[in-house]
């Protein structure tokens, strides 16, 4: 069988979206949803006829945006973060909340995202409220480093299979430890380091682009700040990718950025762990 998209719910308001989100990607990719309770024991529970109640509104909501996607619903008596981990080791995606609270649990914004980004052995979309829009673009961050092949291979797949434009965001920026005063010659001129940015963009994304001829690409490359940038990219996208690696969100959203993206981004993101 091939692997689920999987969805955690709480039954919250915000789960029900989410359940909609979950599944028009389960049917994009045509791949079987998954949708997931933990039962937490920091929480009150819930009587179990309510909590099926609820996984099957949440189907509902899923089958309602793809109606011919299999759809399997799980309580699990297990913590939020080990249960989304331990179901995302068999999964293409792992899909979670960005409202008020995370969907999942009902922690503070963040709790259960941050680790989970961290921890998740699959890309992990996190998905907002009011974010259900169709632009026809997908964002993705990109160094131009090989390291981030996984990133540019799952931006390309997503926005062929959504057919849409890719826009490839590249920010670069200028300094130097020469400056006015100094006897030295700045070590780089901006024009160099600009043309040396835009080289790194095309050879990333060149490649890719014989593989996939059916994703028109835009390319963004200029002197700005990463987060800035991707967040303002957002604005007009219907997915933003990031990469991620062991020691934290790497490309164009340093681990120090990474939060205010998370909080800012205007449709839902993706990572990529690689």
């Amino acid at each position: 069988m091939m692997s689920p998209v999987v969805v955690g719910v709480d039954g919250s308001p915000d789960s029900f979206p989410l359940a909609a989100w979950a599944g028009k990607e389960a049917g994009l990719r045509r791949a079987p949803l998954l949708i997931l309770h933990a039962i937490s024991r920091h929480r009150p529970q819930r009587p179990t006829a309510e909590l099926r109640a609820l996984l099957e509104h949440a189907a509902l909501r899923a089958r309602m945006t793809q109606p011919h996607i299999s759809i399997t619903t799980e309580i699990v008596a297990q913590e939020p973060v080990p249960a989304l981990v331990e179901h995302a080791a068999h999964a293409q995606l792992l899909v979670t909340g960005r409202g008020g609270q995370d969907a999942l649990s009902g922690g503070q914004l963040g709790s259960v995202n941050l680790r989970l980004l961290h921890s998740a052995p699959c890309p992990i979309a996190v998905v907002g409220r009011n974010q259900r829009r169709h632009t026809g673009e997908v964002v993705a961050g990109l160094t131009g480093h090989p390291c981030q092949e996984p990133v540019v291979e799952f931006a390309f797949e997503e926005a062929s299979m959504r057919a849409s434009a890719l826009r490839a965001v590249h920010t670069w920026t200028w300094t130097t430890p020469y400056g006015p005063g100094t006897g030295q010659p700045p070590l780089h001129s901006v024009d160099t380091a600009a043309e040396e940015a835009t080289r790194l963009l095309a050879e990333a994304i060149t490649p890719w682009q014989e593989k996939f001829p059916d994703v028109v690409v835009r390319r963004t490359c200029g002197h700005a700040a990463s987060h800035t940038a991707l967040i303002d990219a957002s604005a007009h996208a219907d997915l933003l990718i990031l990469g991620l690696r062991a020691c934290g969100l790497t490309g164009p959203v340093p681990g120090s950025t990474a939060h205010a993206v998370l909080r800012r981004a205007k449709c839902p993101i993706v990572v990529v762990r690689r």
